[in-house]
């Protein structure tokens, strides 16, 4: 092989590592929205303590998207799906995830494809329950509730909070 003809390979094979190199790690989501029916869904990603719009994006006749999410780096980030200023789905996303996310009428979304995803949701589906729980139980606090009466509600309020707690810490231990 001549000197011009090795110096032509080299030059591709670096210009190939430099592409290579180049390219920014992605996770592709795959999701339905079923009363999001040619709609705009917001994707936001959550930039330390504030959450920054990354793209809009147009849903299908039967709510559907596919998305390539251009991550920052190999670390995880949080992501969150809005329909109209709502949350729709939440996810963790690292490089090479494929996710799928379903999200039916009833809004109690389904998602695979990430195991950090699938923890997220499980602890954000605790803690909905435990608020739902406790704020069932304040409800029947009204201004004729007598001091035996709040006190009797104390140990249901406090057994809530510390199941939820002790589900919260075994997630993230």
């Amino acid at each position: 092989m001549s000197l011009p003809m090795k110096r032509i390979l080299f030059l591709f094979a670096a210009l190939g590592l430099l592409a290579a190199c180049n390219k920014a790690p992605v996770a592709q989501i795959n999701v339905t929205v079923e009363k999001a029916k040619d709609s705009a869904v917001v994707l936001q990603k959550l930039n330390f303590n504030r959450l920054v719009a990354v793209d809009t994006i147009k849903t299908d006749a039967k709510g559907h998207f596919n998305y390539k999410v251009k991550l920052s780096g190999n670390d995880p980030y949080f992501y969150y799906l809005y329909l109209g200023g709502n949350p729709v789905a939440s996810m963790i996303l690292r490089p090479s995830d494929k996710v799928t996310i379903n999200v039916p009428a009833s809004g109690a979304f389904t998602i695979t494809g990430s195991e950090e995803s699938t923890l997220f949701q499980e602890v954000n589906t605790a803690f909905a329950e435990a608020a739902a729980d406790m704020a069932a139980i304040t409800e029947t606090v009204t201004e004729e509730t007598s001091p035996a009466e709040l006190n009797a509600l104390n140990p249901q309020l406090s057994k809530r909070y510390i199941d939820y707690k002790r589900q919260a810490i075994k997630h993230v231990v």
